[in-house]
């Protein structure tokens, strides 16, 4: 009896010790949206802080957002869209690490914060989709993933040239892995480029693009995929296909001999990393578009390479300057540990993905722009169904317009997407591939 009291009396005791300890209590915050280092005035503003939980909250007239925030560490995020009187849209986008302190515990702590806004245009010419995740094998044993592809679209009415559009992967290719290009305080280290990993891809003739229309391009075989795995899609139609066994990319399961012979569809690449296959993720890819008027050779110049993750694996520096469109994707069930890999005025968000479900990332529909086009009287089609929150409610996402934009592109219509720079708002998950039919 004497134990089972003594046992009581300590239980009592460090209860009583616990709760004296000093608790950390939410923090008063600020976040004061800047432009060029110069406050932004602008009320109504609304400013997003994610960490463990995600808060909201809306600017003042003098642009400032105010929090009760736990402790932590945060990213604070911001993108908007702004109309000039003469009907020209311009995206502003600004996302920045914060650190919340218990001033208690420290009284010389500060917790306010800016957060600059990055003002840029959308591109003619974007990323309309991203299959990258792989899908179930017939038998459920595991996952096939080497049947990838980009489809990128021409969203202006006038034709675009595409010709020397090049495409590359960000690296580290998953967002969740490890990261060299972050500093002790949490912060990219690069400010006006991106990382390009192992290699890129570009067009050997000319390209154009028709108003409002599309090409698939094939980053893993430009075969019929279906016809080994019923769950995954059709390549041998694709516009082109990144194909160029004499730059070292040769492993063959990446590139199977293309079901078409017409070499001028062949993509060529530049190789300046390791490895006999240019690397994209499965889970979290991050492709972007850039232009240079030089791709064969513009590796050459060691001025053009970083090698901050080692001299073994360099990465082409892409100015800023040359980026026409980025996509960043978090891998859901690694959203906790993912961290951005673009620069704010490419992409300041990202999109939610779940691999090797045959899912895609696909570009939302912008229904005010898209509806003010007269041609598109009586064609559009509503209802989209074709999101995956219906098969994941928690974690699925779709697209917020509402319209169709393969239904209603077979039915004539003109489709333009939305382009803020910010793939948190521009893409949904699709549950099909687009070009599964």
């Amino acid at each position: 009896m004497k134990k089972v009291l003594s046992l009581l009396v300590m239980v009592a005791a460090l209860a009583v010790a616990y709760s004296c300890e000093p608790k950390e209590e939410p923090q008063d915050v600020t976040i004061q949206l800047t432009q060029n280092d110069v406050n932004y005035a602008k009320e109504g503003i609304t400013v997003t802080v994610s960490g463990p939980a995600t808060f909201e909250a809306t600017t003042n007239a003098q642009g400032v957002a105010t929090f009760s925030l736990p402790v932590g560490i945060y990213d604070a995020s911001v993108a908007f869209r702004g109309i000039d009187a003469n009907g020209v849209v311009t995206n502003c986008n600004g996302k920045t690490a914060i650190t919340v302190v218990d001033k208690k515990a420290d009284p010389n702590a500060v917790n306010d914060f800016k957060l600059p806004v990055i003002a840029s245009q959308g591109s003619q010419l974007i990323i309309k989709e991203v299959y990258a995740g792989g899908c179930q094998k017939n038998d459920n044993s595991g996952t096939y993933a080497n049947d990838k592809y980009i489809i990128l679209y021409n969203n202006a009415g006038t034709e675009v040239d595409a010709s020397k559009i090049c495409i590359g992967h960000i690296n580290p290719p998953n967002a969740h892995a490890s990261n060299k290009y972050y500093d002790k305080d949490g912060k990219l280290t690069y400010t006006d480029w991106l990382p390009a990993g192992y290699g890129y891809w570009y067009f050997t003739t000319t390209v154009k693009i028709p108003a409002y229309s599309q090409i698939v391009i094939s980053i893993m075989g430009a075969v019929n995929h279906t016809e080994t795995y019923t769950n995954s899609v059709d390549l041998s139609n694709a516009d082109y296909v990144m194909y160029d066994k004499e730059s070292g990319f040769n492993m063959a399961s990446y590139y199977p001999a293309p079901a078409f012979t017409d070499a001028s569809r062949y993509m060529k690449a530049v190789k300046y990393g390791l490895g006999t296959g240019w690397v994209t993720s499965n889970f979290s890819p991050g492709f972007f578009l850039f232009r240079l008027d030089n791709p064969a050779t513009y590796a050459d110049d060691k001025a053009n390479l970083d090698e901050t993750m080692g001299a073994t694996m360099p990465n082409a520096i892409i100015r800023e300057a040359a980026i026409v469109d980025g996509a960043e994707i978090f891998n859901i069930p690694k959203l906790a540990d993912s961290k951005t890999r673009f620069i704010p005025s490419v992409d300041a968000g990202y999109a939610k993905f779940t691999n090797g479900q045959g899912y895609s990332i696909y570009r939302n529909v912008d229904k005010e722009a898209t509806e003010a086009l007269a041609e598109n009287a009586g064609k559009l089609v509503y209802n989209y169904a074709g999101g995956t929150v219906a098969v994941d409610a928690e974690n699925g996402t779709t697209d917020p317009s509402g319209i169709d934009a393969e239904a209603s592109i077979a039915n004539g219509a003109h489709i333009i997407y939305l382009d803020t720079n910010n793939s948190s708002n521009d893409f949904h998950q699709r549950k099909v591939a687009s070009i599964k039919k």
